[in-house]
């Protein structure tokens, strides 16, 4: 009998630039290559409408923000994990704890193993307030009781579970494919030249800074177009697309192939990558495996994992201040992406 795994606690596949989006198809497709009886959960307004996804079953329930707001993400992650234990299901991956406080009550048979992708300090994220901070670090406290095992991705998540808690859990560090070739032509879709454009792609969150990296950008007065692919169905990106409307900065959505997207990369003059809390980021290691000249908000996170090999960040003056001398330091490029993809391939 072939052995089932459900993957639950994302947004659902194919992939719409979320970093357990990405892990969650990727590692799918994979283990059913390998023969194993995979499903991913996805929400049920996810546009993608069929049965199976590269030999991945998807299975959809509902979740309904509008109505609930953020509690629909409780209800969604309950409603996954009890499912995936009634359908059968050796093993549960859940990406993420944040929501998972509910669904960690439900009791499963000791045959069915439960391994939690831990991602960062949830309840350090600063866009929540106290009470949320509380409900969250209850939520982190019961992954670590109720999981047989924590999955970290950086080495920072995984000193902070150890030190913490005493857990030397595995720490499995994302990689990213490196691109076969670029396609200059992709461009003209966006009426944009090679190396005549910065880029950015994000999710629509305060934790990416995209306020900082956007206004430090207007500041400087730089004639180039700013590119951000984000998720335009998003109040707070119709909020940033209307602020700047009247800018060099452009907004685009939808963009899912992979091809367009490292083109898009590998011809910018500059990727700026503002993601400030978590572990390690799928869409930095994308920008590093497409030889791009990354300017990143100074982390912990970011740091580990670009070293000296990037231009860093933390206000919007910083911004300015890149953006002002930017034919400067691009000089450095070259040797930075050599360095970057280094990386990627060890």
């Amino acid at each position: 009998m072939r052995k089932k795994i459900a993957i639950i606690g994302t947004r659902g596949i194919p992939n719409r630039y979320g970093g357990f989006e990405q892990f969650a198809e990727n590692l799918s497709v994979q283990l059913a290559k390998k023969s194993f009886d995979v499903t991913v959960y996805n929400p049920d307004y996810h546009l993608y409408d069929k049965l199976y996804f590269r030999g991945v079953r998807i299975r959809k329930k509902k979740l309904n923000e509008k109505l609930w707001g953020a509690a629909a993400n409780i209800l969604y992650d309950y409603a996954c994990m009890k499912d995936a234990i009634n359908t059968g299901n050796h093993i549960i991956i859940a990406c993420g704890y944040g929501s998972m406080l509910a669904a960690l009550q439900i009791k499963r048979p000791e045959n069915v193993k439960l391994i939690i992708n831990m991602d960062g300090m949830e309840w350090q994220r600063r866009k929540w307030h106290s009470l949320v901070k509380i409900i969250l670090y209850a939520a982190e406290k019961q992954a670590v009781k109720k999981a047989d095992i924590l999955v970290t991705d950086h080495k920072e998540i995984h000193s902070y579970y150890k030190v913490k808690y005493g857990i030397d859990n595995p720490c499995i560090p994302y990689g990213a494919s490196i691109p076969k070739h670029f396609n200059e032509s992709c461009l003209k879709r966006f009426g944009l030249e090679a190396g005549k454009y910065f880029l950015m792609i994000s999710r629509p969150i305060s934790e990416n800074n995209l306020p900082v990296i956007l206004q430090g950008f207007v500041d400087s007065g730089v004639n180039e177009d700013f590119i951000i692919v984000t998720n335009m169905n998003d109040r707070y990106a119709k909020k940033l697309a209307k602020q700047y409307d009247n800018t060099k900065i452009r907004f685009f959505s939808n963009i899912f192939d992979a091809e367009t997207l490292s083109s898009l990369r590998f011809y910018s003059k500059g990727y700026f990558h503002g993601h400030s809390v978590g572990g390690t980021n799928p869409s930095l290691l994308e920008a590093m495996a497409a030889q791009c000249f990354i300017v990143a908000h100074h982390n912990v996170f970011n740091k580990t994992i670009l070293g000296d090999n990037a231009i860093y960040f933390k206000t919007k003056q910083d911004v300015k201040d890149i953006f002002c001398k930017f034919d400067s330091l691009i000089k450095r490029k070259t040797l930075f992406a050599k360095n970057n993809l280094s990386v990627i391939l060890s």
